[in-house]
Parts: structure tokens; sequence; C-alpha cells
């Protein structure tokens, strides 16, 4: 440093040095947030399915080897999730007329998640 203030080589090293930390901060940041949405999007998967499975014992009388199709609106109208639950999401990830087809196989569910669902109701 000169008398009279900082030389532009001064200044330029310490924009450098702010700059690589800028920049190794945002990747961890980014990470972190692409990890949290991973963990919610498992989460919320499991919810739907675990409500899923729910409503078809409340609502079918006899489970057998077979495929079954709900809606969220299915899940919503039986008080399964709120109303509230598809604020979080957009359209494109989650809507009222996603679905969740559960196949029962040997009285084993295994199920599937469809964004967009060509059928309106449960079989």
């Amino acid at each position: 440093m000169n008398k009279r203030g900082y030389t532009l080589v001064e200044l330029i090293g310490v924009i450098v040095i702010i700059g690589i930390a800028v920049a190794l901060v945002s990747t961890t940041i980014i990470h972190v947030i692409k990890s949290a949405n991973n963990t919610l999007d498992m989460a919320t998967q499991k919810l739907l399915f675990n409500q899923t499975e729910s409503y078809l014992s409340e609502n079918v009388s006899v489970m057998s080897n077979g495929v079954y199709t709900v809606t969220i609106k299915d899940l919503i109208r039986k008080d399964k999730i709120s109303s509230n639950f598809l604020n979080n999401y957009d359209e494109s990830e989650l809507s009222i007329n996603s679905c969740i087809v559960a196949t029962y196989s040997n009285g084993e569910p295994s199920f599937e998640f469809k964004v967009t669902c060509s059928t309106s109701g449960s079989e």
C-alpha cells in the first residue's frame, strides 16, 4: 500500500480471493439444497404410498392380486391428505390429477407414482 491508497494489483487480488470464496460456498449451498429437495421428494412419495395403502384398505372390500389406481383427488376427498398439500408443488410435479398405482401380488403391494393419470378414481 502506498501513501495514497491501495494499488490496482492489491484490489484485483482481493476481488479474486472473494470470487473464489463465493464460488466455493455457492457450490456447497447448491448441493445442500438439492439434497434437501431429494429428501423431501422421497418423504412425499412415502407419505403418498402409505396413505394410498390406507385408502385401499378402507375402501376395497377384498384386497386381491391386481392393480388399483388412486388419485390425489381421492386421497383429499377421504381426508388422507390435506387439500393444502398441493400448494407446495408445481403442476408438472404433482396435481389433483396425479395418481398412485398400487399393484398387489401375493398380498404384497408395490407402488408407482404417476404425474398425470388417465383414470379418474380408484378401481
